[in-house]
């Protein structure tokens, strides 16, 4: 079988900008310990539009971040957690 041009797709590079916005990036946070930083990024995800409803990703981001730390050097951290919801 022959294919021409229009039949095959090429895969498109996924970027960092595919995943976030910048209403997401948020350089100071308030919160002072790991669930308060969490539930603050839970809820900007919620008010993006990312998730339908913060509290089932806060928790499971926080249990994850109490099972494994997600902190990093120099302030930084990168909680997150799979929900079968979310795709």
């Amino acid at each position: 079988m022959l294919l021409n041009s229009t039949t095959i797709s090429t895969p498109t590079a996924m970027t960092l900008a595919d995943f976030t916005s910048p209403g997401l990036i948020i350089p100071h946070l308030r919160g002072q310990d790991a669930a308060s930083v969490i539930q603050e990024l839970s809820q900007a995800l919620q008010r993006e539009q990312r998730i339908p409803d913060s509290l089932p990703f806060y928790h499971a981001a926080l249990n994850r971040e109490f099972m494994v730390s997600t902190d990093m050097e120099a302030g930084m951290a990168f909680p997150h957690a799979r929900l079968p919801a979310l795709k």
